[in-house]
Order: structure tokens, then C-alpha cells, then sequence
């Protein structure tokens, strides 16, 4: 206990530790329901990405000047790909991107 300051001590000597366990409970109920909420927008989003008539795996899109295919979507991640590179989208945030569907579908089987 040297090794910390006098106004340290004094603090810690001021804080009862029900107070402490009170403070660090909150935090993590804090942590808790970011994590949650986090977690019920990325599926809100899924299923309205999802609800979309024009999405499919296999789909030609353009996104963002972005020219490929969706390959797979996720509660997570929209993933777009072309013969040179792929593009993940996380799915809560598929909105902000500028998406424009194509009527071709590429068999995925070929």
C-alpha cells in the first residue's frame, strides 16, 4: 500500500464497498444491456433485410459502386462478393449503404 498516493488511500477509505459492489453492479448491468441491444438490432435488421422482396442469396447487387453477388446473410454480416474481392456489411447497418438490385440471379450450383 506504499506504493499509492495519500489521496488515494483517503478515497478508498471514504468508499464503503457495498457502495464499490453497488457501483460495479450498475456498470455491468450497463455493459449488459448495450451488449442486448446490440444484439436485437442486429436481428431486427437480419429480418427486414431478409423481408426485402428483391434479396436472395445469388442476387446481383450494386453496393455503394460495389458490384457483386450476395452470398450470404447473416444477423451479423451481409456478404457481397465478386471474382476479385468481398464486401462485408454488418446487417444493422445495411441502410447507410446505397444498395441497387439487379433481376439476374446467378445460380449458385454452376
Amino acid at each position: 500500500m506504499d506504493a499509492l498516493s495519500p489521496d488515494i488511500l483517503k478515497l478508498i477509505n471514504l468508499i464503503d464497498a457495498k457502495i464499490l459492489i453497488l457501483l460495479i453492479k450498475i456498470f455491468a448491468a450497463g455493459l449488459v444491456c448495450l451488449v442486448l441491444k446490440n444484439v436485437a438490432e442486429s436481428i431486427y435488421a437480419y429480418f427486414e433485410f431478409r423481408s426485402n422482396k428483391y434479396v436472395c442469396i445469388g442476387r446481383k447487387v450494386d453496393v455503394d459502386g460495389f458490384q457483386g453477388v450476395i452470398v450470404d446473410i447473416s444477423p451479423r454480416f451481409i456478404i457481397v462478393t465478386n471474382n476479385k474481392e468481398t464486401k462485408l456489411i454488418v446487417t444493422s447497418l445495411w441502410k447507410t449503404h446505397n444498395w441497387s438490385f439487379h433481376n439476374n440471379i446467378i445460380d449458385s450450383q454452376n
